[in-house]
């Protein structure tokens, strides 16, 4: 398998790597970081640039546990599980974009739509 450095794999691999850099400070508690901020509209530009690249479902529910996470509105006890949430968006990002970058058809479950037959 070779990847060709087309303009949609280098974005994607930009995306991939944008959310490394947002998933590994999160999953070492570090909260309060404007980065998601700056993300979340890029991966929303990728979005509705490639119809069809991301779910919808995962990435308004990672920005509202980004938002939540940021300005603490649903206290302490909610911090831990909703941390987990978001970094479980970001690895949605992350595994799509390999998928993506693959054919789209390396992992079926992440797939938007049916893989051609």
């Amino acid at each position: 398998m070779k990847l060709k450095l087309t303009l949609f794999n280098s974005i994607t691999l930009m995306i991939m790597g944008c959310t490394l850099l947002t998933a590994i400070p999160l999953a070492r508690g570090r909260l309060n970081r404007n980065w998601p901020f700056l993300y979340f509209p890029l991966v929303f530009a990728f979005w509705r640039a490639f119809d069809g690249a991301l779910n919808t479902w995962w990435i308004c529910a990672g920005v509202v546990v980004a938002l939540l996470l940021r300005f603490d509105l649903m206290g302490a006890r909610a911090r831990a599980p909703l941390r987990w949430l978001s970094v479980a968006a970001l690895v949605y990002v992350f595994l799509r974009g390999v998928d993506l970058l693959v054919g789209g058809e390396l992992f079926y479950f992440f797939s938007v739509g049916r893989p051609d037959a």
